[in-house]
This record gives C-alpha cells, structure tokens and sequence, in this order.
C-alpha cells in the first residue's frame, strides 16, 4: 500500500534536585511516548509527507498553504508559537485537523531575530480524511 511509514519517538528523561537539612531530596520524571504511523487514512495512518528545509530573511515570514495537505492545529484568530534558535515542536492528532478553504489553512512562519535570516526545518506527516 503506498503512504507514509514513520516512528516518532520522544523520551524526556529529568531530575529535580533540591536541598533539605536532611538530605537532597530528588524528583526523577521519565516520559516515552512513540507514535508509529503505518501507510493509509485511518488512525494512526498517513498517506501525506511534506518535509523542508528553509530560510527566512530577516524580519521575514512565509506562509505555508497546507491546503489539500495538512490544516495547522492553532485556532483563532492570531494563534503564534514562539520558537527560538534550536528549539523544538512536536504537535500531534491521531484525528487530525479539519482543512478550511482561505485563510484557514495557512501556517505563517515568522521569523523575529530581527537583524539575520534563520534557517528551519518542517516535517508535516497526515492524511487526506480527517476524523470529526
């Protein structure tokens, strides 16, 4: 069957140390999580891969038309999510996000370093039937 084959996986390994008369009192967190995605347009399938690398001038921005594609999960009106140099962004939705004709299928990306262009890269995995 053509379509998409993906594992994704996240592991966010953390210690909170702190400091008590008694001792050091440690708080360990551990959380793994791994979406694997087979070819099709059910849950947890896709058969929609669009991936980039790209560059924005300097006080640039662009808007990605993810009509036919993929719709950006971020409502309202001004949805932003403000990433900075070597952050990361992980949105998921075993549904997926309805597409909506016009603006409703844009993603801006902006770039507000001010001075320099920034280079980013987008990987966008979906399907072409979303689930209500």
């Amino acid at each position: 069957m053509s379509g998409v084959n993906a594992l994704i996986d996240l592991k966010i390994s953390a210690k909170l140390a702190g400091a008590a008369d008694l001792g050091t009192p440690v708080a360990p967190v551990s959380v793994s999580k791994r979406i694997q995605i087979a070819p099709g347009t059910d849950l947890d399938e896709a058969d929609i891969l669009w991936a980039d690398e790209r560059t924005i001038a300097a006080s640039g921005n662009e808007d990605l038309d993810l009509a036919g594609v993929l719709s950006g999960p971020l409502g309202g009106t001004t949805p932003t999510l403000t990433l900075g140099p070597g952050d990361c962004a992980l949105i998921t939705n075993r549904k997926g996000w309805a597409v909506s004709a016009g603006d409703g299928d844009l993603l801006n990306v902006a770039n507000s370093a001010g001075s320099t262009g920034v280079t980013y890269t987008i990987v966008l995995i979906g399907r072409t039937v979303a689930d209500s």
